[in-house]
């Protein structure tokens, strides 16, 4: 948020509601995450898992069970859809060679078709077959407790793009 408010152009900061719980260790210095760089947050070999926002979570859930059958994913978190940083997606799918895209947004028109369109990483085409998206379903954002749940993808759903990927 800090480099949102401190950036000169104009900047959308979006925040996902169900990360409010969530805890964790935090710098007492003042730090700023800089625009338009992504995170590794695992390192893997097998497969990327591109993710944002609650997504990395489900990922890093995906890829902590995933680990005990021997299959070593990458997790990266995109943290800025614009400008994206093609260049770290772009290393780790040359790397692992396999692609699983991850975002909440619905099925059509959301940012795993970017994240995907094969203009990452200076050029990367990701051929048939090497890469699979693990996205919402394709209707309104339930608002209802009872039936948010399943309209995200969650860690069963990005295991299940693993494996197909992987297959």
């Amino acid at each position: 948020m800090k480099a949102a408010i401190r950036d000169d152009n104009p900047v959308i900061f979006l925040e996902q509601k169900f990360l409010y719980s969530f805890r964790g260790a935090v710098p007492l210095d003042d730090y700023v995450l800089r625009l338009g760089e992504c995170d590794v947050k695992r390192v893997g070999d097998d497969v990327t898992v591109v993710a944002s926002g609650y997504m990395v979570w489900h990922a890093m859930h995906a890829a902590e069970i995933l680990a005990r059958e021997g299959i070593s994913t990458e997790v990266v978190d995109v943290r800025t859809v614009s400008p994206l940083d093609t260049k770290t997606i772009g290393a780790s799918v040359r790397k692992t060679g396999r692609a699983v895209l991850v975002a909440e947004a619905c099925r059509s028109y959301g940012p795993t078709g970017e994240w995907g369109n094969g203009r990452h990483g200076g050029g990367v085409r990701l051929p048939p077959g090497t890469h699979h998206p693990a996205r919402g379903r394709d209707s309104p954002v339930p608002f209802a407790d009872s039936i948010e749940k399943g309209f995200w993808p969650e860690a069963h759903d990005i295991i299940g793009a693993i494996r197909r990927v992987l297959a």
